[in-house]
């Protein structure tokens, strides 16, 4: 059987044999989670917003130093290359 297509769908021939479909999902847990859920997208939005903000706010200052000392220069230097290293995803 393996050089035909019958009985074969793409990822669906895991084991799952007479037991269902793959793709079977069960979403009647989200509506008792939705005060959770709810919550936690507003403290992801309120999060973005801030570090949006405060982004915005900070990241002209940084340049300055430059023009003023070279010593600033340097710590501000470091500061954005520590910045630029830190990964998004940990």
């Amino acid at each position: 059987m393996a050089g035909s297509s019958a009985g074969w769908r793409a990822g669906l021939h895991c084991g799952l044999a007479g037991k269902g479909n793959a793709v079977d999902l069960d979403f009647s847990v989200i509506g008792g989670g939705h005060p959770l859920l709810w919550k936690g997208f507003r403290y992801t939005v309120e999060l973005t917003l801030t570090a949006a903000a405060g982004g915005c706010s900070s990241a002209p200052c940084w340049p300055w130093p430059a023009f003023v000392r070279p010593t600033l220069a340097l710590a501000a230097g470091g500061y954005v290359n520590l910045m630029r290293s830190i990964p998004l995803v940990w």
